[in-house]
């Protein structure tokens, strides 16, 4: 769970974590990761859990005069477990989580709160998250060789999956949430929301590898 952690402190945990199975000879197969992200979309996504098979590495941008200019750098996730996770919700009985799967996920040490950054971050593409973990997961995985990852464990396996907390500013003073498809009201502060975002997220994983097993 990467609630309020940043790309570096995502990277040196997945490193003790690797570390460690490896040492224990752990059968590590797959490394989530859950939490919250923003959302660039002209469709209002929040109390959704966004998936994607492709993580975008954004965190070798940079502000320039008060305008990002971002260096993309595109990773492949594990797209066999995207679609578990996608497709175990149809499959549910009693689906209780909204997902989406998203043309991408934007990955970067910055909080983006400005609305028109995130849209020209999300450029032609119609829906992105935009988080900032995903980033040290994929850079640690990629620059190591794959003959000292633990158990089956390859740089591609790895899958964000973050439910949607806001609208890259476009939303903040929303006073309303939602929980497991039922609506929140009252007054909802940022650290409410991505509280929420991160149980549905969490849920959703635990759900899809429930229903794998």
């Amino acid at each position: 769970c990467s609630y309020q952690y940043g790309g570096k402190s995502a990277d040196d945990a997945v490193d003790k974590i690797l570390k460690e199975a490896k040492m224990k000879e752990w059968p590590l197969e797959m490394i989530f990761c859950v939490g919250c992200c923003g959302c660039s979309s002209d469709e209002i996504c929040r109390g959704y859990v966004l998936i994607s098979d492709t993580l975008v590495d954004i965190s070798g941008g940079k502000l320039v005069k008060g305008e990002f200019i971002a260096k993309e750098v595109a990773r492949d996730m594990n797209n066999q477990w995207s679609q578990r996770v996608l497709h175990c919700e149809e499959k549910a009985d009693s689906p209780v989580i909204k997902v989406k799967r998203a043309d991408c996920i934007l990955s970067g040490g910055l909080v983006i709160k400005n609305e028109k950054v995130a849209k020209d971050l999300r450029g032609s593409r119609k829906l992105v998250g935009i988080e900032m973990e995903g980033w040290g997961i994929a850079h640690n995985l990629h620059q190591k060789n794959e003959r000292d990852l633990p158990g089956t464990l390859t740089k591609k396996d790895f899958l964000i999956v973050k439910g949607v907390s806001d609208h890259a500013g476009s939303d903040k003073n929303t006073p309303q949430s939602t929980l497991f498809l039922g609506k929140q009201t009252g007054p909802v502060d940022d650290d409410k929301r991505q509280e929420i975002a991160t149980l549905q997220s969490t849920a959703l994983v635990c759900r899809a590898i429930a229903t794998h097993m």
